[in-house]
């Protein structure tokens, strides 16, 4: 399934028996927000919820889904032990859901298509070493999967 540009009031009312007061809390979806954004938000929670669900039985509304003591986001929940480590990625119409019960993850999706303005990022994000790795390789398409590759995601938060 694709992800909209945007969810009606009407879809937005349809997912909310499968997510949690937190996951529709104006402080995650203020009004302000893109509706392509919120519709990603909304969408990837519920289906991360969903596969909860699936996976353990129990109601995917029912897990809180909050940052482990390293910042790694899990899901509890009170009827199951130890807790289920969780990730999520959403870009531009795409959706990306993972689950372990036995160590953290990560998963990311990125539109290989959109305009980063990856030379300015290049010096706050990167050290010196990466720097001069970088302006080595063929490309900065090339750079972007190479040492440094998990400061790509933070660089886009900062973008």
């Amino acid at each position: 399934m694709a992800i909209p540009e945007r969810l009606s009031r009407e879809q937005e009312r349809a997912l909310s028996p499968g997510l949690s007061a937190e996951d529709i809390h104006p402080s995650r979806l203020p009004e302000t927000l893109h509706p392509r954004i919120r519709a990603e938000r909304l969408l990837g929670r519920y289906y991360l919820r969903q596969l909860l669900e699936a996976a353990t039985g129990c109601r995917g509304g029912t897990w809180r889904i909050a940052p482990d003591g390293d910042g790694k986001p899990q899901a509890t929940h009170p009827h199951t032990t130890p807790a289920i480590h969780i990730n999520l990625s959403h870009t531009k119409g795409a959706l990306l859901c993972g689950l372990s019960d036995v160590s953290p993850l990560g998963v990311d999706l990125e539109d290989i298509q959109r305009d980063v303005k990856f030379e300015k990022l290049q010096e706050r994000c990167f050290t010196p070493a990466e720097n001069d790795w970088i302006a080595e390789a063929p490309s900065l398409e090339t750079a972007s999967f190479a040492p440094g590759r998990s400061k790509k995601p933070i660089s886009k938060q900062l973008a």
